[in-house]
């Protein structure tokens, strides 16, 4: 048998096509390959597109069934004369031919809608080929119109191709039938004649068109570009280079609009930090007659979230008494586990809470609190609660290390020359002391998603008893909020580690998960997880590696109980008060 493949199709019950599927075996077993060849029913009232599309189904269900294999597709009326070992021993993710077997020459979308020939095409055992055919059931799964397989291959190729590593068939191997078969064949191409009939009833994708003539604006426009890199000085033409590449890509309009919304975006941040209520009530004033005016813009809602949550935090008590504090704001509007450091420092240090950028840091005295932030440290620092994302991570030997988040924090300080005796624990876990829940919350399904902010754009697929919703939330009204919607599911599964910590600190069954193939997705080496649970005394704990089809796992069955009791909670909460109590009076202490 050949090696680690396995070569796989269906044919219908039709004379044509079972004829076909059964030559297809013999031809397999004659080049010792392992297969899995079918025969199908066609269901009443599906025809030929209809069975396509069943193709992916049938390809994902043999990959996850042939652990390790590279698997192929090929079509029942199509034939291999070899099998060499540059496609079966392949170390891409995917190989195959090029749309309309075109050669190198005629690559890319100015010539094809699409860019794989789904005829032959093989998926290999690697966490990329792994994504590429989970995303194309997902696609499968979510699409309601009517489309073929080729239609699933090319979105979760232009979803997941900058990530993956390809190989493709020279087209010099392939026989468009077996009259013109040559000693170099490889590959013999059958047609039944059902993509003609189909066409144009079946979903396309669209190309973008062969550029034949330059438009004049085009012309005049790199002529101005030429003049300008001519006069600019050196330092600034990778700038120019930069700009221009834009403009190619988007379009003046494109870059203007741009340019304007980063403008907004920066007068939106700057409002929040630095306190200027003003400034942002003209900004929001603005944004709101253009929404009136039917613009609309997401970013731009989101800044103004964000700048409001900067402003809250900064007036949270009625005394003019505040804390320096530093937390990753980022992105717009921010993210939940983030800005619970303000809102829990606001509330046990009874301070009001104003940012203190990481670029700062050697400035000013500062707190740093909640997050994989203890990398930023300065000889200005006083940290409380904060980790670290990696173990080898160093840190500075001079901050004030009053409490962090566990044990393998605290040997990543001593590692690099720092000085820690102090408690551990994440003050997320505090929250049930600051914030109780309304009794009585309406139950709105059986299992809540939140995901980690990096998986946003993920495709998944969720059960009907899941329901999904978002982690950015900033205000404090926002993160009140965010806590409610916990409280509204019987189970938790999250990808955000401290969505998981809420869970821990309210009791809520859950899970924290990772999504296979997006491994790297999450910054960090997962010694944070372990530190987390080290820190509280629970038994530690990694993300449990789930697919993103989550029709195929039982989520509750993964859920965990892990808890803390109220004794653990109020002894974090009273380390943390005696560490602000500390960094509070070594800020008015001289500074050395």
């Amino acid at each position: 048998m050949t090696g680690n493949v396995v070569v796989c199709s269906f044919y219908t019950a039709d004379d044509y096509y079972r004829q076909q599927g059964e030559q297809l075996k013999r031809n397999l077993e004659a080049l010792g390959v392992e297969h899995v060849v079918k025969e199908v029913e066609i269901p009443p009232g599906k025809d030929w597109a209809d069975i396509c599309r069943q193709k992916i189904q049938f390809l994902h269900d043999v990959y996850f069934s042939r652990s390790g294999k590279m698997v192929f597709w090929i079509d029942a009326d199509c034939r291999l004369q070899d099998f060499p070992d540059f496609i079966k021993t392949t170390s891409a993710d995917v190989i195959g031919f090029q749309r309309g077997f075109s050669t190198p020459m005629r690559i890319g979308y100015h010539y094809r809608a699409r860019f794989w020939e789904p005829c032959f095409i093989g998926i290999n055992a690697t966490p990329g080929g792994e994504r590429f055919i989970e995303d194309a059931l997902i696609a499968e799964k979510r699409y309601q119109e009517k489309a073929t397989d080729d239609y699933f291959f090319e979105e979760s190729w232009r979803l997941n191709s900058r990530y993956l590593s390809f190989q493709i068939i020279p087209s010099a191997f392939v026989a468009r039938d077996e009259s013109k078969i040559t000693p170099k064949t490889l590959f013999v191409f059958g047609s039944s004649g059902n993509v003609a009939e189909f066409k144009g009833k079946v979903s396309q994708h669209s190309s973008a068109g062969k550029v034949k003539t330059v438009p004049r604006a085009v012309k005049a426009r790199e002529a101005l570009l030429r003049r300008v890199k001519e006069v600019v000085p050196d330092r600034l033409k990778p700038m120019l280079k930069k700009l221009r590449g834009k403009i190619q890509n988007n379009g003046v309009g494109g870059v203007t609009r741009e340019v304007l919304e980063k403008s907004f975006s920066s007068k939106c941040l700057a409002a929040g930090v630095s306190g200027d209520s003003s400034t942002y009530e003209k900004l929001q004033s603005r944004y709101l007659k253009e929404k009136e005016g039917g613009t609309t813009s997401r970013r731009k809602e989101s800044e103004l979230t964000r700048a409001a949550a900067f402003l809250s935090y900064r007036s949270l008590h009625e005394s003019s008494d505040s804390l320096a504090l530093s937390w990753w704001a980022h992105p717009a509007p921010g993210n939940f586990g983030d800005w619970l450091s303000p809102y829990i420092f606001g509330k046990v240090s009874g301070r009001n809470v104003h940012y203190a950028s990481f670029n700062q840091a050697e400035n000013q005295p500062h707190v740093l609190g909640l997050g994989s932030i203890a990398k930023f440290a300065t000889r200005k620092s006083a940290v409380i609660g904060s980790g670290v994302s990696r173990l080898e991570t160093p840190l500075s030997s001079e901050a004030d290390y009053l409490m962090v988040r566990g044990p393998y924090t605290a040997d990543a300080i001593r590692a690099s020359g720092g000085f820690f005796e102090g408690g551990f624990g994440d003050p997320g876990v505090v929250m049930p002391l600051l914030y109780r829940p309304s009794p009585g919350l309406t139950r709105r399904a059986e299992i809540g998603l939140v995901r980690h902010f990096s998986h946003c754009t993920v495709p998944l697929l969720l059960p009907d008893n899941v329901e999904e919703f978002s982690v950015m939330v900033s205000t404090p009204e926002g993160i009140e909020g965010f806590i409610d919607r916990l409280h509204q599911y019987e189970i938790i599964i999250t990808s955000a580690m401290h969505v998981a910590i809420m869970c821990v600190a309210y009791g809520i069954p859950h899970r924290l998960v990772g999504f296979k193939g997006l491994e790297e997705a999450v910054s960090g080496d997962g010694i944070k997880y372990r530190d987390f649970y080290a820190g509280v005394g629970l038994a530690e704990r990694s993300p449990l590696a789930v697919r993103r089809n989550l029709t195929e796992v039982n989520l509750r069955d993964i859920a965990v109980d892990d808890s803390l009791s109220v004794d653990r909670l109020q002894e974090i909460h009273l380390l943390i008060e005696n560490s602000v109590s500390h960094a509070l009076c070594r800020r008015r202490a001289p500074m050395s």
